[in-house]
């Protein structure tokens, strides 16, 4: 039987399983999200760009969601807006600069904009922590509670139940299906293939 992907995380951060999602989990440092970023980025890096060029997804947030897909956590509307300030202010512009600077030949500037960017994405994981331990804070209702409309914008379904955030926040982003499946795909292979290394 294949683990869940926030399983094989936990496993490829700790070197042990994940514990029972509970509202009172371990909460996330900055450093091991990094960190499985690194890992997780270099074999997914197509796909992710082309989600991120072809349909603006977020990376970070899709990193987000397989870093903590088997907890329970803020909903994918209340990521986007942590995300949003330091996003549209300077990760997408920093971006932007750099891609301009490459296409000029201008190699020295584009190194330079591209560690401001990496800076920036960094930045943008520090919002989605914070996002995080705020709804930890603040007594992180229970997603099982039929709380009406407005509750479905800060509180997400339940944790790891077959990337259900990840395929939401995709599917907002109008992605085609065979797009979804074969990212999701794709991020199982890498999760096992991370957690098979660690061992």
């Amino acid at each position: 039987m294949v683990a869940k992907a926030g399983d094989k995380a936990q496993r490829l951060l700790t070197g042990h399983p994940a514990q029972a999602a509970s509202p009172v989990s371990v909460q996330p440092d900055a450093e091991p999200f990094w960190q499985f970023s690194l890992a997780l980025y270099p074999a997914l890096q197509h796909t992710l760009l082309q989600l991120q060029d072809d349909y603006q997804a977020n990376i970070n947030l899709l990193l987000w969601l397989a870093f903590q897909a088997q907890q329970p956590g803020p909903a994918v509307g209340a990521l986007q807006q942590a995300l949003a300030p330091t996003h549209q202010q300077f990760t997408a512009p920093l971006r932007q600069l750099r891609r301009q600077a490459a296409q000029q030949g201008l190699l020295s500037l584009k190194q330079t904009l591209l560690a401001a960017e990496l800076q920036a994405e960094r930045q943008e994981q520090q919002a989605l922590l914070a996002c995080y331990q705020t709804w930890l804070a603040t007594g992180a209702p229970d997603p099982t509670v039929d709380m009406g409309r407005e509750a479905s914008s800060t509180v997400r379904s339940e944790p790891g139940t077959d990337w259900q955030d990840m395929r939401q926040y995709l599917t907002e982003l109008q992605v085609p299906a065979t797009l979804q499946q074969s990212l999701l795909f794709d991020l199982d292979q890498v999760l096992s293939q991370l957690s098979a290394a660690s061992r």
